[in-house]
């Protein structure tokens, strides 16, 4: 049944009482502001297990390492409790029950341990004390973490939006057998507490839960390997493993911990290669026999397969480059600037046998694996040697190498590859419409296409001729498998989705594998005649899962599921899609996500977010930017999707050329204004806008455009054009496709009209302004001019960096800390509710 909030209850248990102070509603608690006089209610349930017995010559207060012992207890029950719900300890069965009125004390006078479960909801930021009246010892956890305190002082509790799960592990004390507790609630804000079995989401959920990293299937499609990650809490510390399941019933045949890349197997499927504890090991799947092939080959990745499973190709360092002792560093080129390009890998090839070493390639470039032919006679390798003639200022050289010898020929080369493999009597390569002097244009405007609305093409490296094979196919084409028969097995880019398709080359027809998953992240195909093929991913409302199929008859079936653990007990809100008609006649797509509990009769804060360049913001379920967690905490979130972006056509995709932000801000302002006007359950007072790189530098150009968001939010924003091309590591590469053709010194206009800093004046709303200190992608420096000028100009702007992050926030403190802030901020001028805020950045 559906959780529905609790008022304060009232618990009596042996005699037990459990005390909380001020009593709402959780719907009255969400509207509550305004601060109020502690008061004490009663709490009706709680879950209680135990008591446990402790039967050794030690109490739990007198054993050495009690705490540790405790805290283990909490991590194995962090699992929200249910009546009857059994826990076994030493053979003997405990099980939790709802404790209400009356009740006895038998039991007890053996000693022993006994736990309570309940939960907490907090509508808004708060602080106070759980004071317990306790004869004994009692520890208390919250979220599987020791509260600081004691039961004389109380224990101190810090509650964001969220739900909250508290395990009191009372000890007795002496020979009493009948004894009182009270837990009192002292805060200035009203909470709510119960022992239902669900919780709303959390950021640990959604940064921790373990997740399917990248997949493989055997040759013969009897085994799967998976590669997992996952963070473990009691150690602090994230943890990887290869788990080996068998591909017809998902049973876990081996797994390893340790690195856990993805397992390569060898082409008769008997063996798996995988790196751990930084060497190469080759182990027999039958016997289990393992193998060291490379010991500590540091710098070593890419390891792939000869077809006839003698050997392994893989990429190695062979140049790292040293700085100089002065400290004096004379750059090269653009590149330089970017973290280890003076290193220099090359492509080798190791005996599966004996561990013999062969290089295969050299030069000044490096060089990386694109793909082997079936017959393993030759291979594709590409490097991308330094090359600022045209934009996008970048070169990829496609060369062939012939494996026994050794010998290389140049195929192909162009500014705009992504990958490259073979084809009967030829090439299939992935590229921007630009490709082959335009073959893949599909308009005929005239306009500038963008680059990354990656094409199909096949190529015959003899006659110099390329064919398009996507023109007249709008989904942008990001990965490809080559099937036995010739046909392709494709992942693509599809408005906010990544769906599958089946490329027939005989026919050269698209057609698209039907599937539960919205965003399919990644997926592998095994070999021969009757190849199945295996794909992980999620959707909005759906964390990831693993599914698996024949490729012919495709009919998927779910494989692994990672999601049960972190999120069984877990209550979403709906996802809802959404589109209006912009000024053009345009279908802007989108999206929304509602609260949990959401009530269409009351008024909810939105915040409207948007990427603005090149991606759609995808239907994924989480993300660096977790809409599901944001609408757990009350708001209404709007995702729209404005011009510029691809999946949509080529059509749409050119508006990101030479533009920034023209479209798109109108598109995301007048999509906001329509939004409003179709949803009555939004406060059209209380909208704020959020965006990260290029959605950052549009949060910045919004906020000079309208008056209409009551706070803005930008991550490692863009600020100034020029500065951003020509600081930022990747400024140039990036601007040779967004601007290109264009330059301060041919359009400065464009560079100066178009960039935020030079609009400042214009800001309307409160800006927060976030950056990593270490991000090379948008220097930090972005969000500094933007600070300096609207702090001159007396506007309400914040700007908090995070140290040491580059442009994701990945470490986990920080990352936690960072979602806090962004919530933070828009609680104070979404909600009117300043407290998190000030407590985060006391003044």
């Amino acid at each position: 049944m559906p959780y529905r909030p609790h008022v304060l209850r009232l618990v009596r248990w042996l005699p037990l009482t459990v005390l909380a102070a001020v009593a709402l509603s959780a719907a009255a608690a969400n509207e509550e502001n305004e601060e109020k006089e502690s008061s004490t209610r009663a709490v009706e349930t709680v879950l209680a297990l135990g008591p446990i017995q402790w039967t050794g010559q030690f109490a739990w207060d007198k054993a050495k390492n009690a705490g540790d012992m405790k805290a283990n207890l909490a991590y194995q029950l962090r699992q929200l409790p249910r009546p009857g719900q059994a826990f076994t300890v030493l053979g003997r069965d405990y099980v939790w029950t709802s404790r209400g009125a009356g009740g006895g004390g038998a039991g007890l006078k053996d000693g022993g341990l006994t736990v309570l479960s309940f939960n907490m909801e907090s509508w808004r930021y708060t602080a106070g004390k759980l004071k317990l009246a306790w004869q004994g010892e009692a520890d208390v956890f919250c979220n599987g973490s020791k509260l600081s305190g004691s039961v004389k002082d109380g224990f101190d509790v810090k509650a964001e939006t969220g739900s909250y799960h508290f395990l009191a592990m009372l000890a007795k004390a002496g020979d009493q057998e009948d004894f009182s507790l009270g837990v009192e609630w002292e805060s200035k804000h009203a909470v709510d507490f119960h022992a239902d079995p669900e919780r709303r989401l959390s950021p640990e959920q959604l940064y921790h839960a373990a997740t399917v990293e990248g997949l493989d299937l055997s040759p013969d499609g009897k085994w799967a390997a998976l590669a997992m990650r996952g963070y473990d809490r009691a150690k602090g510390k994230w943890e990887n493993w290869l788990e080996v399941r068998d591909a017809a019933t998902g049973e876990v045949w081996q797994r390893w911990r340790g690195e856990a890349p993805n397992g390569q197997w060898s082409p008769d499927s008997k063996r798996i290669a995988y790196m751990s504890g930084g060497d190469l090991w080759v182990e027999d799947i039958a016997s289990r026999e393992a193998k060291k092939l490379l010991s500590n080959p540091k710098g070593a990745g890419g390891f792939t397969w000869h077809p006839d499973g003698g050997s392994l190709f893989f990429t190695w360092q062979t140049v790292k480059g040293e700085p100089r002792k002065d400290g004096m560093k004379r750059y090269r080129a653009l590149e330089d600037r970017w973290g280890g390009w003076r290193n220099r890998s090359q492509v080798f090839q190791v005996d599966a046998a004996s561990g013999w070493l062969r290089q295969i390639t050299d030069g000044e470039a490096s060089y990386g694996v694109m793909d082997i032919h079936p017959d393993g006679s030759k291979m594709l390798v590409a490097a991308t040697p330094v090359d600022y003639a045209e934009p996008p200022h970048s070169l990829t050289v496609v060369e062939e190498v012939d494996t026994a010898t050794g010998e290389r020929v140049e195929l192909l080369r162009s500014r705009f590859i992504g990958n490259a493999l073979y084809a009967k009597d030829g090439l299939y390569v992935i590229g921007g419409p630009s490709m082959f002097e335009g073959a893949g244009l599909a308009g005929k405007d005239g306009a500038l296409p963008s680059g990354f609305d990656t094409q199909l093409y096949f190529y015959n490296p003899k006659t110099k001729k390329a064919k398009a094979l996507s023109k007249a196919f709008d989904p942008s084409i990001s990965s490809a498998e080559r099937l036995e028969n010739g046909d392709l097995l494709l992942s693509a880019a599809v408005s906010d989705e990544t769906r599958l398709y089946r490329y027939n080359a005989r026919q050269g027809s698209f057609r698209e594998l039907s599937q539960p998953l919205r965003v399919v992240q990644s997926f592998a195909v095994s070999k021969g005649k009757n190849p199945v093929m295996i794909w992980r991913g999620s959707s909005a409302s759906v964390p990831q899962k693993v599914y698996i199929s024949a490729v012919e008859p495709f009919a998927p079936r779910a494989f692994a599921d990672p999601a049960p653990e972190a999120y069984g007990q877990t209550r979403l809100g709906e996802v809802k899609g959404w589109t209006f008609q912009n000024r053009h006649g345009d279908t802007i797509d989108g999206r929304f996500y509602l609260p949990p509990d959401f009530d269409p009769q009351k008024k909810h804060p939105l915040i409207v977010y948007y990427y603005g360049g090149v991606v759609p913001v995808s239907e994924q379920f989480t993300g660096r930017y977790p809409f599901n967690l944001w609408a757990a905490q009350g708001y209404v979130i709007y995702v729209v999707q404005p011009a510029g972006a691809i999946g949509y056509g080529q059509k749409f995709s050119e508006k990101h050329v030479n533009a920034w932000g023209k479209e798109t801000a109108e598109d995301i302002i007048e999509g906001a204004k329509a939004f409003l006007a179709a949803h009555d359950f939004v406060d059209a007072d209380k909208v704020g806008c959020i965006g990260a790189s290029y959605g950052g530098f549009m949060t910045m150009y919004l906020a000079t455009q309208t008056d209409m968001f009551a706070a803005a939010i930008s991550h490692a924003g863009i600020s100034n054009l020029v500065s951003y091309w020509g600081k930022g590591w990747w400024g140039y590469l990036y601007s040779g496709f967004a601007s290109r053709g264009s330059f301060p010194w041919n359009n400065p206009d464009l560079y100066v009209k178009q960039s935020p800093v030079f609009n400042a004046d214009k800001t309307a709303a409160p800006l927060l302004l976030l950056h990593g200190t270490a991000d090379t992608n948008v220097p930090a420096a972005e969000s500094h001019i933007m600070y300096t000028a609207l702090k001159l100009l007396g506007k309400d702007v914040e700007l908090i960096t995070v140290e040491g992050e580059d442009h994701w926030i990945i470490e986990n403190s920080k990352r936690m800390a960072w979602w806090d802030t962004i919530l933070a901020y828009f609680d104070k001028y979404l909600k009117q509710q300043p407290e998190w805020w000030e407590a985060l950045y006391p003044n």
